[in-house]
């Protein structure tokens, strides 16, 4: 498979940081994923972005359920292309995914690699999340792959061009915005999200996650609808290893409260009610 990335995008007014409050390079925590049809066959799903060193990211439920059955089994292998601080890029196997009930937000896991210079194991940079919701009218944006195309003719080529996509945050719905199509707390922005957005994470002017592409509305291109990101939390990781532990399920908010998550302000113990709206309407 042949890459092509173009993205030189106007980065000036956008800023993500790690969790020391560095500026991160974006390709390196905000990631493709790819689906495997058959050998040669490839299929772009959407984005998601890195939460965890150890290779856990999150993306949109819809975009996981692409990648299941009718039976919600998996038949094909999910991949994520990951870029390194050298600029070179690899694809990691995804290992797990979890998908919310009700809520348009997923997480998932790529197998664990070993460094091929260093021979330590390969870590992934991680962004900052948050619980704060945005002020009405407050500068937010997202950073995706909205515009990926697959060739497969003679050999497989995958056309990456990754943008920043800038809006304002313009309503909140505790209970969401119909009880068809999104009965869930969501957020409406002006940013314009194109397909191949989804799963993407939309970050507030501080530089920090507080949610997650999930759909826009029908031709018109200022209207779109984000999923909280604080619904992960509420999410069952199948296997955790912590130190010399056998890996054992664990829910997302403990990994949080252990540090592994990174939220600024730290999570409380009411997160984890997350069965009703956390946020006031």
């Amino acid at each position: 498979m042949a890459l092509m990335f173009d993205g030189q995008v106007d980065d000036r007014h956008f800023e993500i940081t790690d969790t020391s409050g560095n500026p991160v390079d974006v390709r390196e925590v905000v990631c493709p994923i790819l689906k495997l049809m058959n050998e040669t066959t490839w299929d772009f799903i959407g984005t998601g972005f890195f939460i965890a060193e150890n290779g856990i990211f999150a993306t949109a439920r819809h975009v996981l359920l692409d990648a299941l059955d009718k039976e919600s089994n998996q038949p094909h292998s999910l991949f994520i292309i990951q870029w390194l601080p050298d600029g070179k890029h690899i694809l990691r196997d995804v290992q797990y995914i979890v998908l919310h009930s009700t809520m348009d937000v997923a997480v998932g896991s790529v197998w664990p690699r070993i460094h091929a210079q260093t021979g330590e194991p390969l870590l992934t940079k991680q962004l900052i999340m948050t619980a704060d919701q945005p002020s009405i009218g407050e500068v937010i944006f997202t950073y995706a792959y909205p515009r990926t195309i697959v060739h497969h003719d003679p050999q497989p080529r995958i056309f990456l061009y990754p943008g920043y996509y800038p809006g304002k945050l313009e309503e909140y719905y505790p209970y969401g915005p119909d009880r068809v199509k999104l009965p869930f707390p969501c957020f409406r922005t002006s940013i314009w999200l194109h397909g191949g957005a989804s799963g993407g994470p939309v970050v507030d002017s501080r530089g920090r996650v507080f949610a997650i592409n999930s759909a826009s509305f029908g031709g018109a291109p200022d209207i779109s609808f984000v999923s909280r990101v604080i619904d992960i939390l509420g999410l069952t990781f199948p296997a955790v290893s912590i130190g010399d532990s056998s890996p054992a399920p664990m829910l997302i908010f403990e990994l949080a409260r252990r540090g592994y998550l990174s939220f600024r302000p730290p999570l409380s113990h009411r997160f984890l009610n997350l069965s009703a709206p956390i946020f006031d309407a």
